[in-house]
């Protein structure tokens, strides 16, 4: 069998014990559901986010499909193997083309998924559940792998699908290759040495402008162009029709309200940015070390860690946003516009690729060097694959779903009772699935992203599934202001509000059902009017609750 099937093979065998967990994981419960009601609407008919726009089209075309012959769980697993085996892919062709030792490329992989599980900066990963932006790294990997390989025609192309099945992962991945190209020009033009030290190959004359680089590959670029348009395109659409005011409404929103602790440096806790500092010296360290390395010509690595410093640049710009964002002035209510393209994305992905490969090529030049570089080549070698063994039993050691350990309760030294509220919630999801209408409407648990997944029905609201369209994101804040708040705040959560007052809001937004925890119904002192349909036996403790709403309450939303 060739090397580069055996390595890829060994990388995908990693990150199956990576990200191998049962589904869904974070995201899939989020794309996996639209995907499903894409093309079939009558699937959860109405539900707010299920009928937003679809901002990541290609994928939901090309995969939505899938779900008609198979259930979510099976979809998947399918997606996450594609996924995971073209990643396994990608990251082999480019880790082989700087380093070009046997089995060093799997020792790579598993030190990125080190760094990229530890010391991101805004909670950006790469390989976990299956969803657009993994298809889009794969893209990704593709074109750096042939910016190292000198084949810079074919970046182009491979940024294009990368910005069609996601536009800002492949939008800000051709912004940092576009400013490691202009910054190796300049260095070129500057340095008199240029053809001995960084020999810039058929594709790149020192003489050269980007300009000039463009021109040469017009049809290359024009593809990627093209494919580019699919990805941008939707999203562009969705909000044509939406008036500047609710534009900025929807822009606060999402970035002060729901996604702030990926999009606003201020919203990062204190021991992300410790670590991803700590990683930022692992990449200056490495790359001061790149005039050492023999592994391939110095160029390759100068774009390569180019790459990582233009998403740095990127970085820095989101930062300087997330300070104007603080400011008292109509420059704040711009900058909230422009902090919903997550600037900090492509530096959580980019630094640790590089960080990474170089560390490798470090450990390399070191074993050639004696008897010492050899003991601590090994030495490094072995901590990264203990270092990957703690995070892979870090990342087992909780029995549920990525998606539910992010949103069901956990209950901290009492992992019998964490299972136990897990295992309810999927019997409640069953029994609504089989003993409740298809076009049924629900008022759901904030504690919770899964229950279309499990459940099969649509929802009032829920506070993962935020649509992505202005319109549909205001009214998402409307229905989270009456119904995902007062759940957050002391008290007995939507329990507190009266039978009246919850039976205006069931017909105001067309909810036939209301699914709460039990512990809500415990404390009311007057009981609930409305019908009892889960458990059957009121005097039956079960961890969830299920009434039904009298057809009077239906609906006038």
């Amino acid at each position: 069998m060739p090397r580069r099937t055996i390595e890829t093979l060994l990388i995908f065998s990693l990150f199956v014990v990576y990200a191998g967990q049962l589904p869904p994981d974070v995201n899939e419960s989020h794309y996996l559901t639209k995907a499903k009601h894409g093309w079939d609407p009558l699937w959860c008919p109405d539900d707010i986010f299920l009928a937003s726009s679809f901002s990541h089209w290609l994928f939901y075309q090309l995969f939505g499909w899938l779900n008609q012959f198979f259930s979510l769980p099976v979809v998947a697993w399918i997606g996450r193997i594609v996924t995971w085996l073209l990643l396994a892919f990608g990251w082999q062709r480019l880790s082989c083309s700087l380093v070009k030792t046997p089995g060093l490329a799997v020792v790579s992989a598993a030190l990125f998924l080190v760094l990229n599980d530890r010391f991101h900066l805004a909670g950006e990963w790469v390989v976990g559940g299956f969803e657009s932006k993994g298809l889009a790294y794969f893209f990704v990997l593709m074109a750096l792998g042939s910016l190292v390989q000198r084949q810079l025609k074919w970046v182009w192309p491979f940024l294009g699908f990368a910005c069609a099945f996601h536009v800002l992962v492949g939008g800000w991945a051709t912004i940092s290759l576009l400013l490691a190209l202009i910054g190796q020009y300049a260095f070129c033009g500057s340095n008199s040495s240029c053809s001995e030290t960084l020999t810039l190959g058929e594709d790149c004359q020192c003489s050269g402008s980007i300009g000039q680089l463009l021109k040469k590959h017009t049809g290359f670029v024009l593809v990627g162009l093209f494919l580019a348009a699919v990805g941008a395109l939707p999203p562009l659409m969705a909000d044509f029709a939406a008036d500047p005011i609710t534009k900025l409404a929807a822009s606060k929103i999402y970035v002060q309200d729901r996604i702030s602790h990926h999009l606003v440096f201020n919203a990062f806790s204190a021991s992300r940015v410790a670590g991803f500092v700590v990683l930022l010296g692992i990449f200056g360290v490495v790359g001061s070390q790149l005039k050492r390395l023999e592994e391939s010509r110095q160029t390759d690595w100068w774009r390569l860690f180019g790459f990582a410093m233009g998403s740095l640049c990127i970085s820095l710009c989101g930062l300087m946003l997330s300070g104007v964002s603080e400011q008292e002035s109509v420059w704040a209510d711009r900058s909230f516009g422009w902090l919903r393209f997550y600037w900090f994305r492509m530096a959580d992905f980019a630094v640790p690729c590089a960080a990474s490969l170089g560390l490798i090529a470090v450990m390399r030049w070191l074993w050639r060097g004696g008897a010492l570089g050899r003991t601590v080549a090994t030495a490094g070698v072995i901590a990264i694959a203990l270092t990957m063994a703690w995070v892979g039993i870090n990342r087992h050691s909780d029995p549920r779903p990525r998606a539910e350990q992010a949103a069901l309760p956990s209950y901290e030294g009492n992992s019998k009772r964490t299972v136990g509220t897990y295992q309810n919630w999927l019997r409640v999801c069953e029994w609504i699935k089989s003993n409740t209408p298809t076009d049924a409407r629900f008022i759901t648990p904030d504690q919770q992203q899964t229950f279309k997944w499990h459940a099969h029905r649509s929802e009032v609201v829920n506070w993962k599934d935020v649509p992505q369209d202005a319109e549909a994101m205001v009214d998402w804040s409307r229905r989270v202001s009456w119904l995902i708040h007062p759940q957050r705040r002391a008290g007995l959560g939507l329990m507190d509000y009266s039978d009246l007052q919850l039976q205006d809001l069931a017909a105001t937004y067309g909810a036939t059902h209301l699914l709460v925890p039990q512990w809500q119904v415990d404390l009311m002192t007057d009981g609930c009017e409305f019908k009892q349909v889960y458990p059957v036996d009121p005097t039956t403790k079960a961890t969830f609750v299920v009434f039904e709403f009298p057809a009077s309450a239906l609906s006038r939303e």
